[in-house]
């Protein structure tokens, strides 16, 4: 068996190295958050147990970084002096309307309740679609007595989701209530507190966690640009053994170009902006390699041609092809792997 030329395993070592210079080393990278902070002094602080329970989810829209909830928040109190839920803040809402307010004594407990309709703010981070996992988050912050004088009691056991929850696309893993003291850098004004001891005040947040439930959508993103890889590869099957056949190999190659360009364009938009590159961006990147890969590698085999080589152009060609083919194949194998591991991680 002969063995692949110099110029060849310079082709192929190229590829290699583009394809690995694109792909996403830092996604296994993971951010760290502190533990929440709890006040001085928040001892003697008021406390009144609040929970939500998430009766519906709809509209989530990855381009406009947005989702539409509608869930119950209550409050238990020992005063009926204390009202949270009339001093509570959405801190992360676009719009939040509330309805069905109610408050009664229930064995010397003053129970308050109410119905909230909103939308509410969303990093959706796509760069691992369509193996990316997000944590849906509804942050409630009092807004009137700072963490000196008040502070949130999850109420764990009754807070939670409605199991009949339908997500077109999505599946819901878990739901999550955390407490915690958001720390300001002022005092608001408020002449009591000084720049040491800034404001601070009582914050939940309600977290659901999403992941996606099919992979159609990949399909149809990546369906087009996959066949251009494959039409590329193809390319190498036009031998060239006359010089019209070196202008259609070309042009075959230029269509595929075309059309992972083309490609890439939609599925960008229908992801939405976000920074980085995403899976399908580094899908379309390989697939662009490969397309300048085999061109670079056809007019080499021209050159060999017009050399009088012609009788060696077909191994040099089906080589080739082979060549390219692992290394897309191993480029696409490790994006993927690399996108489940950095969500499951």
């Amino acid at each position: 068996m002969k063995l692949p030329s110099r110029r060849s395993l310079l082709a192929a070592g190229i590829l290699c190295a583009a394809v690995l210079a694109v792909l996403p080393w830092r996604s296994f990278e993971q951010p760290v958050t502190p533990p929440p902070a709890t006040a001085p002094g928040a001892a003697a602080a008021e406390r009144c147990k609040v929970g939500i329970y998430i009766v519906d989810l709809h509209d989530l829209d990855i381009s406009r970084k947005l989702f539409d909830a509608n869930f119950w928040v209550w409050s238990q109190c020992r005063r009926e002096n204390l009202t949270p839920l009339k001093t509570m803040e959405f801190v992360n809402a676009n719009r939040v309307a509330g309805a069905l307010d109610q408050m009664q004594n229930r064995d010397g407990i003053y129970w308050s309740a109410r119905k909230i309709d909103g939308t509410f703010r969303h990093d959706w981070n796509v760069r691992n679609f369509p193996f990316d996992r997000h944590v849906m988050r509804i942050s409630l912050e009092e807004g009137m007595d700072d963490g000196r004088t008040f502070h949130y009691e999850p109420d764990l056991p009754a807070s939670g989701y409605d199991r009949r929850i339908v997500l077109p696309g999505w599946k819901l893993e878990g739901f999550r209530l955390l407490s915690s003291t958001r720390h300001y850098e002022t005092t608001f004004g408020d002449p009591t507190l000084t720049h040491d001891t800034p404001a601070e005040y009582s914050r939940l947040d309600a977290e659901i966690i999403v992941s996606r439930a099919s992979l159609t959508s990949f399909v149809k993103m990546t369906s087009a640009v996959y066949i251009a890889a494959i039409l590329a590869l193809l390319s190498f099957l036009f031998h060239l053994d006359t010089a019209s056949s070196f202008s259609s190999r070309i042009s075959f190659l230029a269509g595929s170009l075309f059309a992972t360009v083309v490609n890439m364009r939609v599925a960008s938009s229908e992801l939405g902006s976000n920074d980085g590159l995403t899976l399908i961006d580094n899908i379309h990147i390989t697939v662009l390699i490969l397309v300048i890969a085999a061109t670079i590698l056809t007019i080499l085999a021209d050159g060999r041609m017009r050399k009088g080589k012609a009788d060696s152009i077909r191994h040099f060609d089906r080589v080739n092809m082979a060549w390219c083919a692992a290394l897309f194949v191993t480029a696409n194998a490790v994006l993927i792997g690399m996108a489940v591991l950095a969500e499951r991680a």
